[in-house]
């Protein structure tokens, strides 16, 4: 890590397991494990249960799998199917991430020629971007126009939180914090 870069915790920028009020024996919406699939960012289906335990979220959050095979096989969803200030309940096995009122902008970035290589459906920025029911959402298709973006901004006393379970086409991290640090 650059020595110009300052460490902070990621609970700066993000709530885990946020504390929202269900009272016991509610019917509510219910997203077990199995209806999260894996490599995909949508929730599979939702039961109706009673409201005794477990995890709780609302639209926005991601739910992120704590156990072990899950993770691996990539059983990580963002929440956005539910009604307006719905909370809705999960197995213990999730761990709920919620953004902080923190972040100003969302930059989504995915590369067509991995969907093709993973023989994935082609998905349409507007598709990626409906998928996350925000209208802050800016989806990129190529890593140097996201790179272009991020440098357009001024990134001094911010965030920037990136995520990804590639590489964003070989991106050279080190080098784009240099560069967005000038």
């Amino acid at each position: 890590m650059k020595s110009e870069w300052e460490v902070k915790p990621i609970t700066n920028i993000v709530g885990f397991n946020p504390k929202h009020t269900v009272k016991k024996g509610a019917l509510v919406s219910y997203v077990e494990m199995a209806a999260v699939p894996e490599h995909s960012r949508e929730i599979a289906y939702f039961d109706n249960r009673e409201f005794k335990s477990g995890s709780k979220f609302q639209n926005g959050d991601t739910l992120f799998s704590r156990i072990t095979p899950c993770l691996q096989n990539g059983k990580t969803c963002r929440v956005s199917q539910l009604a307006k200030d719905e909370i809705a309940n999960g197995s213990t096995e999730f761990i709920v991430m919620s953004a902080k009122n923190s972040i100003d902008k969302a930059f989504v970035y995915y590369s067509p020629k991995t969907l093709e290589h993973k023989k994935l459906q082609d998905l349409s920025p507007e598709e990626v971007k409906n998928a996350f029911n925000s209208d802050n959402i800016t989806v990129f298709t190529d890593s140097n126009d996201l790179v272009e973006n991020l440098k357009s901004n001024n990134w001094n006393n911010k965030n920037l939180l990136m995520m990804s379970s590639g590489n964003f086409d070989g991106l050279d991290f080190d080098e784009l914090g240099e560069e967005l640090l000038v």
